[in-house]
């Protein structure tokens, strides 16, 4: 989404009286601010607010503590969105992570509130999780249900599926598009632009190449998608902007 990062190593992260040393998701967005938190034991940061996952990479080590403080997490007024979860087949354990995205889909979403699918293929077979992965929702969410697909690099036969599933989904694009084959782009240039967002999470082997992935990079994004779609970079910027805030009710 506009303004989402990714601690690609451990870093520090600095916002007011809030400090926190972590290799986890994190989103900084101001204003408002938006902090997406794995394993933080409080949403309740003044000034910021929060959406709760588990990445499905780290689903074979998701301990019962972890999923109490999860049930209480995820139910704050202060989470707006459920996520980053979903299926990677990149990680170990693809029963298993499907096993837990059906229980929190099932469990945990209701449509005041978006959720945010990590769905990844293997380089080459991109399109693999997002066949499972909307074949799985469709039979666990509502037709009207917000749903932002992360990272998305799939093409337009997929994206087109996405759209037809559900109105109501938003496909957000990163630094990944620097390495799109004429297939992916196709999917990026086919996004309807009330739909389209930004984020600069991504892998650190993408167009950062290593570096840490942060919310002040998402010009470089911004930059690349323009040019694909063809579209002024201010457009991209203002549109991306207000579909963030739409689906965030912000």
């Amino acid at each position: 989404m506009l303004g989402q990062g990714h601690a690609g190593r451990d870093c520090d992260v600095t916002s007011g009286t809030t400090r926190l040393r972590r290799r986890e998701s994190f989103v900084l967005i101001q204003p408002p601010k938006i902090a997406v938190y794995i394993s933080k034991l409080t949403v309740d940061v003044p000034g910021f607010v929060a959406t709760i996952g588990v990445h499905p990479r780290h689903i074979l080590s998701w301990n019962a503590p972890q999923k109490e403080a999860f049930k209480i997490l995820v139910r704050s007024p202060n989470t707006k969105a459920l996520g980053e979860i979903g299926l990677d087949f990149t990680a170990k354990g693809i029963k298993k992570q499907e096993e837990v995205l059906k229980y929190l889909l099932r469990g945990f979403l209701n449509t005041a509130k978006p959720v945010i699918l990590h769905l990844r293929g293997r380089k080459g077979h991109e399109d693999e999780a997002h066949n499972r992965g909307v074949n799985l929702a469709g039979a666990c969410l509502p037709r009207e249900q917000p749903i932002q697909l992360d990272c998305f690099s799939g093409g337009a036969d997929i994206a087109a599926r996405w759209q037809r599933q559900f109105p109501n989904l938003y496909m957000s694009f990163s630094g990944l598009v620097d390495s799109f084959n004429e297939h992916q782009k196709r999917g990026l240039q086919g996004e309807p632009a009330n739909r389209l967002l930004l984020e600069t999470d991504q892998t650190p082997n993408a167009y950062i190449k290593g570096r840490v992935n942060t919310p002040h990079r998402i010009g470089e994004v911004t930059t690349l998608v323009s040019q694909v779609r063809q579209e002024p970079l201010s457009q991209v910027l203002e549109t991306t902007n207000v579909n963030f805030r739409g689906l965030f009710h912000l």
